[in-house]
């Protein structure tokens, strides 16, 4: 007699059930992109508070710093702008002629001006007159051209010499402490931009080394 065993059923779940799970899957996802959303914000507004934290410190700290410097350390202050914009003169009073007995000036002081240049205010002029003669290879360069005009008036002055040295130093520069009010007016009269002429007394002695034990010596500083 043969006896017929039951095999064993496949369990099947229920398109229900399926349904149900992946639902449930959809959900966890969506709670785990909510959290992670909440989290970036909360990231984003952290930095921003921090962001804010910072620029409110620095602007606190610039006020604070003002406040103490117009409150507390006024005097000073004021104090040092008056020493940088004000500029105390002492009038040279000129020293009276010194003569002998036959009126011979011995000691007199006169007007002589200081020739200073300043090459990083030299311009070339907009026209130059034909009947000036300058070399063409002159009006080309404005250093040159300054060297050149100078050393026509001061004949003791090498034109090549000026043009390097006004090339080697931006402004300042010294070329002579004793010009004579004629040679001055010549200079000025070039209307050379950068050439500065300041007028000063000088002290001179026509007889040079008579009575000079009894007259003394004055020097470029009148000491």
């Amino acid at each position: 007699m043969t006896v017929n065993r039951p095999q064993g059923k496949s369990i099947r779940r229920s398109p229900r059930k399926r349904f149900s799970t992946r639902r449930q899957k959809a959900i966890l996802q969506q709670k785990k992109e909510a959290r992670d959303a909440i989290r970036r914000g909360n990231s984003l507004r952290v930095r921003l508070v921090l962001v804010w934290l910072i620029l409110f410190g620095g602007i606190a700290s610039l006020m604070g710093r003002v406040l103490y410097l117009q409150v507390f350390d006024h005097e000073r202050l004021t104090t040092i702008v008056k020493n940088q914009q004000e500029v105390t003169l002492r009038p040279y009073i000129p020293r009276r002629t010194i003569i002998d007995r036959n009126g011979n000036a011995l000691a007199i002081d006169k007007i002589v001006y200081s020739l200073y240049v300043h090459p990083n205010g030299f311009q070339l002029p907009t026209r130059v007159d034909e009947d000036e003669d300058i070399p063409a290879y002159v009006a080309e360069d404005e250093y040159r051209y300054v060297a050149y005009r100078l050393a026509q008036v001061l004949p003791d002055l090498n034109a090549g010499e000026l043009e390097r040295e006004f090339r080697s130093q931006e402004s300042g520069i010294l070329l002579t402490h004793h010009l004579e009010e004629d040679i001055a007016k010549t200079i000025r009269a070039l209307r050379l931009d950068g050439v500065e002429l300041v007028n000063r007394f000088a002290r001179f002695y026509p007889q040079k080394e008579i009575a000079a034990e009894v007259l003394g010596f004055v020097d470029f500083d009148h000491v």
